[in-house]
């Protein structure tokens, strides 16, 4: 039995590809309405006209008056509701420095600036964060394999974003016991 458990933790291991969001495109310091589901407009139409400017790169065009340029209105996204910096004197003992995003909620924007459920409603959670721990440089825990594959068995199906995110608020409550809008790691 013991054996069988540890295959299907290696195998949801595996399902949880890391997201090296250095190598991405992303937008720091934005202002986000979460009950509203709504993104600053300019920083929105700042990310997606980054990702057109990209996709359209690896097709070899750069004009955007190019008869085959491909304008895009919408882009899949990862928001981060909040983001851990260690303590600077913690960062000597722990030998982790931030900031780093161990909670981020996938969401489909737009240039407007709206915000709508992704049809991959389950939060993103590097694997790295959580209990068992698999490397031994990491020291903060944001939960436990366990409990998040236990939450995440509860399903979303809904395109609201005010249901999701209420969806969003009650997962996070039984991931850590806390509310996302108070969270608080420990150092």
């Amino acid at each position: 039995m013991n054996i069988l458990k540890y295959w299907r933790n290696t195998l949801a291991d595996a399902a949880r590809a890391e997201i090296n969001l250095d190598k991405t495109l992303h937008i720091t310091n934005c202002i986000v309405n979460f009950e509203a589901g709504q993104v600053d407009i300019a920083k929105s139409q700042e990310l997606i006209d980054k990702e057109e400017i990209r996709i359209n790169g690896v097709k070899g065009i750069e004009d955007r008056k190019h008869k085959d340029w491909q304008h895009i209105i919408e882009v899949q996204a990862l928001v981060a509701p909040f983001y851990i910096n260690a303590i600077p004197e913690h960062t000597r003992i722990i030998g982790e420095s931030g900031p780093f995003y161990p909670f981020l909620i996938r969401a489909i924007l737009n240039r407007q600036g709206n915000l709508r459920p992704d049809d991959d409603t389950f939060p993103y959670i590097p694997r790295v964060h959580l209990e068992p721990q698999i490397n031994e440089r990491v020291n903060f825990i944001f939960s436990n394999v366990d409990v998040v594959d236990k939450v995440f068995s509860e399903a979303f199906n809904e395109q609201n974003w005010s249901d999701y995110w209420n969806y969003i608020q009650s997962i996070f409550r039984k991931l850590t016991g806390q509310d996302i809008r108070t969270y608080k790691a420990d150092n």
